[in-house]
């Protein structure tokens, strides 16, 4: 074979056959298996053998080779513990093997949601093989970005590459942020103003409130509404002060409840993204409309003290249309991560037996969610299974104590003498409980649970040996 073949040929080849081309079935296999090799190592190849030259600096992390066989259990189990194994990684000053690079970054690339915890333990090296595979651009386009670069991307890149960039300058460079979604808004189409405005409503400073002000007049609902939360989380927003004024004809929570639904001819709400409708509409369209009205309120702007919030909370799981207010605040409550709000609808959420929400739980600090939990497991007389899970199988860490007290309560649930409990928070467990602490319990594990058991198991075995190898390294001399 006189020249090496590119992949277009290649496949042409695979498809047509060697009979119509000048290479042998072994010359077309060995370019086959090292091309195949090579887009694999992230190189989108032109021709066979492509010089590639490495702008790698220094590596300050090393790679963790011995974790390695850990990472490929992650890789294969769960993307939590993944995301964990590359959190031990980082903070010991090691990094993802070099031979594992590739199978993580298409890892993160189907998993999107994970790359702001896998790029940090990914090395230089890692970051710059993101660079070379189109299907790992997305990831690679939160890596870093300059000011000329973010303005190349902002105009050039997809929907994908700007929202990832987006979200990288929102941390990084939030008036550079804000900035570029200004210089396309008339651009473009209203879903992307719509996610381009989400991004930057997470966390809005004061500068960015006449921005947010003047979308309550851009022509989505959408975009309207996003824009009404983004002023909600600024300490002092006029247009909020307007919305409580307005809510408050629909809604009073003290000195007794009182709630009525809005009209769908109310054009009021549309300033805020709550569109208005003329004619007869069915009395759930107009609960969705008083929904979203309260959903929109902060929390703390009701002004209750704990005594009246509780006493209001109860109260409007006995009115009429109260529950619909009950659960638009918990929405708000979520929405602006409120942890005095939240505290107060898990609790009524459990003692009433009403499901809980675990975005709720996750706004109260481990102790309070432990405490609420071993109130769930101990209860008597009443099996709560839907609720133990969101209180204690949450993403903070789990105390070495309640650990412990979770597992000794296992093998009761295994032959029913105790708090019954779904197997799925079972093997959740073992991915946040604490790895050092928790203990397989030495019983008879009945046929049912078998499975649940062995990845209990295998999960905790797999976490107890990342904590173990991804120790911090030693100092260099």
């Amino acid at each position: 074979m006189e020249r090496a073949m590119n992949w277009p040929e290649l496949v042409g080849t695979a498809i047509g056959g060697t009979g119509r081309s000048s290479a042998s079935e072994s010359d077309f296999l060995n370019q086959a298996a090292m091309l195949t090799s090579m887009r694999r190592a992230g190189c989108v190849a032109s021709t066979a053998g492509p010089e590639l030259a490495s702008p790698l600096g220094g590596e300050d992390a090393a790679p963790a080779d011995h974790g390695a066989g850990e990472l490929r259990g992650c890789l294969d189990e769960h993307e939590r513990l993944v995301l964990e194994w590359c959190a031990l990684a980082v903070k010991g000053g090691w990094r993802v093997p070099d031979a594992l690079l590739p199978d993580v970054l298409e890892f993160v690339a189907k998993s999107p949601q994970t790359r702001t915890g896998v790029l940090p333990a990914l090395g230089e090296k890692g970051r710059w093989l993101a660079g070379l595979n189109p299907q790992w651009s997305i990831p690679a386009a939160a890596i870093s970005h300059s000011t000329d670069s973010a303005g190349t991307t902002w105009g050039e890149g997809t929907l994908a590459e700007r929202k990832a960039l987006l979200t990288t300058l929102a941390r990084q460079d939030p008036e550079l942020a804000r900035e570029l979604v200004q210089s396309t808004w008339k651009e473009d189409p209203a879903k992307a103003r719509s996610e381009f405005l989400s991004i930057l409503a997470e966390s809005p400073r004061p500068e960015d409130e006449a921005f947010l002000t003047g979308c309550l007049s851009d022509r989505s609902m959408d975009v309207r509404y996003v824009a009404t939360l983004g002023l909600g989380k600024l300490p002092a927003s006029v247009v909020i002060d307007e919305l409580v004024q307005l809510a408050n004809e629909f809604v009073q929570l003290a000195p007794k409840v009182d709630v009525r639904v809005p009209e769908m001819d109310d054009t009021r709400l549309d300033r805020f993204g709550i569109p208005s409708a003329k004619g007869a509409a069915r009395i759930q369209q107009r609960q969705s409309r008083l929904t979203r009205l309260v959903a929109l309120i902060p929390p703390s702007r009701w002004q209750l003290d704990r005594e009246v919030r509780d006493r209001a909370l109860a109260a409007l799981l006995k009115n009429e249309n109260g529950e619909i207010v009950f659960n638009a605040l918990s929405l708000a409550a979520q929405a602006y991560r409120d942890p005095e709000w939240a505290v107060a609808f898990v609790e009524h959420q459990v003692m009433g037996s009403l499901y809980v929400m675990p975005d709720l739980v996750e706004l109260l600090d481990r102790d309070q969610q432990e405490e609420i939990a071993l109130r769930v497991l101990n209860a008597k007389g009443k099996s709560r299974p839907w609720q133990l899970g969101p209180v204690a199988v949450t993403a903070k860490p789990w105390s070495a104590s309640f650990t412990r007290i979770f597992f000794e309560t296992m093998p009761s649930a295994f032959d029913k003498k105790g708090p019954h409990i779904y197997p799925g928070y079972v093997t959740d467990a073992a991915l946040f409980a604490h790895p050092l602490t928790a203990q397989v319990p030495d019983v008879e594990v009945p046929p049912e649970w078998q499975s649940t058991f062995d990845t209990w198991r295998r999960v905790l075995d797999l976490r107890r040996s990342m904590h173990q190898k991804l120790a911090p390294r030693s100092p260099q001399p």
